[in-house]
């Protein structure tokens, strides 16, 4: 398992590496079958659910069309848990 670390301005730290990455080599890793880790620096809780969402979202998908991307939060949405459903 490769773990990554979050620090406080957002970056992302490749321990075995010894360097910061960005969300798309993040992202590359995922894609390329490596088991990832996130890590929050400040407050040491798993927070790789967050962190891959938000690759997900913001930088993996290209839209054919809006509805796409519709269709596919409220499949995603139904999916999770009690966090999904909190305001």
């Amino acid at each position: 398992m490769r773990l990554i670390k979050r620090y406080k301005n957002r970056r992302l730290y490749d321990s075995e590496k010894s360097r910061t990455i960005t969300q798309i080599e993040l992202a590359a890793m995922v894609k390329n079958g490596v088991e990832v880790q996130v890590i929050d620096t400040a407050s040491q809780e798993d927070i790789t659910t967050e962190v891959l969402g938000r690759i997900l979202v913001t930088e993996s998908i290209s839209w054919e069309n809006e509805k796409d991307s519709i269709n596919l939060f409220k499949k995603l949405i139904s999916l999770g848990g009690d966090k999904s459903i909190s305001v």
